[in-house]
């Protein structure tokens, strides 16, 4: 055995392990009817994967025979859980399924039983080799029918199905699907049956891309290992608020509408992202959301375990409104409070400007309102002015009152002058009346 052979052969056992282990942790996380098929046609691929190995490397014409059919009867088997698989996924039942089988069946009977498929073995540089029939190309084309009819049935799927999650789905198995079947098609039968020199790859890369079908089953596909039973339970208790569904990974499954409505992402954008790429700062049944346009969103959430340890559901309720609400209520209170002080200052100053007697006092109480509260100026303007008129108004009357109280005096003065010569005149006119008499 070469060393080329040996890590050959190595790679296609090793690929055969694989895809049997995939089957095996879809199928733990669900036992649900679509894992089921999953796990069985990984394990026939799988299968076909080990005995191709071996079959390459087997030391003598007489194993490479038997490792070589019991690679066909995985492979027949394979093809037939393919369509099987596709039927599951596609909600179709066919009544012939089983018939389905037992034409594989008589396919594996017909291919060991009879030389038109595989003429012998022979030895080539990868190793052990089948010789081509005459009626190989109906094998080919027998398990065309078979792959071409499941794709036809996925890509239905992912034609009419409108939730994201399944047209993820359907997109990974055609995926899955078409690459190893154009490849196995040209380098295992078209190129050998032509006798071009070529490298069996079917296993290797058929066991390989197994593994995006698990994938996405793991990944996109929620209702593989929910019971629609058991999101009812728990999305009866939120409804109308946002409810996230996680694996026990912590990894996103499922939103529903409210969440993308609370953060901005569509469902798709958060769809096996981990819970932390849209929660932050989680305490005590209270978290910060991180939304698409960066902004931030108080919430309150449950983190629910579901039924059977597979996962937990989030409930959550958005605490903005209520967050908005409080805001506005301590600034109407800030307003408030400024609004009373500003009238009690209001009062105060109004207090000294009607208090104010005398123009030099206003002046002064003025000047102390521009230097401690020169907000309240317009308001108390009209005040101001009012006072500072009647100031005006009360000096000129008392300016008039001097005045007059000053005329007064004089006049009084006057009649005391008139009063003392009238006196006098008649004192004068006695002493010249006695003198004209002597």
């Amino acid at each position: 055995m070469t060393p080329f052979v040996f890590f050959y052969s190595a790679a296609a056992i090793f690929a055969g392990f694989a895809s049997i282990v995939i089957g095996f942790y879809v199928l733990f996380r669900s036992r649900a009817k679509l894992n089921t098929v999953y796990f069985f046609l990984t394990a026939a691929i799988g299968l076909n994967a080990l005995a191709q190995g071996l079959f390459r490397a087997a030391p003598n014409p007489a194993l490479a025979e038997f490792w070589h059919e019991t690679a066909n009867f995985a492979w027949l088997l394979a093809f037939t859980l393919y369509l099987h698989f596709a039927l599951v996924f596609s909600h179709k039942k066919w009544r012939i399924l089983p018939f389905l089988y037992l034409s594989s069946l008589l396919m594996f009977i017909l291919y060991v039983m009879t030389p038109s498929f595989c003429a012998g073995h022979e030895l080539k540089y990868y190793g052990y080799a089948y010789i081509s029939g005459l009626w190989d190309w109906w094998y080919m084309g027998y398990y065309t029918i078979f792959i071409l009819t499941g794709m036809g049935l996925v890509y239905q799927v992912y034609k009419r199905d409108k939730r994201l999650y399944v047209k993820k789905q359907a997109s990974y198995i055609l995926l899955a699907t078409i690459i190893p079947y154009v490849i196995g098609t040209v380098l295992d039968q078209v190129l050998t049956k032509i006798n071009f020199p070529t490298l069996p790859l079917a296993a290797h890369i058929t066991s390989l891309t197994i593994w995006l079908i698990g994938y996405t089953l793991v990944r996109y596909a929620p209702v593989s290992w929910v019971s629609k039973e058991q999101i009812a339970e728990v999305a009866a208790q939120a409804l109308g608020d946002p409810l996230i569904l996680t694996d026990l990974a912590e990894v996103i499954n499922y939103v529903n509408q409210p969440v993308s409505k609370l953060t901005g992402y569509r469902s798709g954008e958060l769809l096996g992202k981990k819970i932390n790429f849209i929660f932050s700062g989680e305490l005590e049944g209270f978290a910060t959301i991180r939304k698409k346009d960066r902004g931030l969103a108080a919430v309150s959430f449950q983190k629910i375990p579901i039924s059977g340890g597979r996962g937990f559901v989030y409930m959550i309720r958005d605490l903005s409104p209520v967050m908005k609400a409080k805001a506005e209520i301590e600034k109407m209170n800030l307003e408030l409070k400024n609004s009373l002080e500003r009238e009690n200052q209001l009062i105060k100053y109004l207090h000294l400007i009607v208090e104010a007697d005398q123009a030099e006092k206003l002046q002064a109480v003025w000047a102390e309102i521009g230097r401690e509260a020169a907000e309240l100026l317009p308001s108390l303007k009209p005040a101001q002015e009012m006072i500072a008129q009647y100031l005006v108004t009360v000096d000129e009357a008392r300016r008039s009152r001097d005045e007059l109280t000053k005329k007064t005096a004089e006049a009084e003065w006057f009649n005391k002058f008139m009063v003392g010569r009238d006196a006098a005149l008649k004192e004068l006119q006695t002493e010249i009346g006695k003198y004209k008499t002597t």
